[in-house]
């Protein structure tokens, strides 16, 4: 229960305004089991590297946007 507090209190923090909109290149571990359904997939991402992101992000790939999903490996 505690280490799920702490996770949510970190997805709490947000990307930096100058950011947003950007392609960004992070590398991290997928931390949570991807949630599929019909708009896409959405999944938990402890970053590795990634100047300027917060360290636990909520990644969403919508479908039909922007051509195939990410890989994931």
């Amino acid at each position: 229960m505690g280490a799920e507090k702490g996770q949510q209190n970190r997805l709490a923090e947000a990307l930096p305004f100058a950011l947003e909109g950007q392609d960004l290149r992070v590398t991290g571990i997928v931390a949570s089991l991807p949630q599929v359904d019909g708009r896409g997939v959405r999944f938990v991402l402890h970053v590795e590297r990634g100047e300027g992101v917060p360290e636990w992000i909520s990644l969403t790939w919508y479908t039909g946007r922007d051509g195939p999903p990410p890989r994931i490996v």
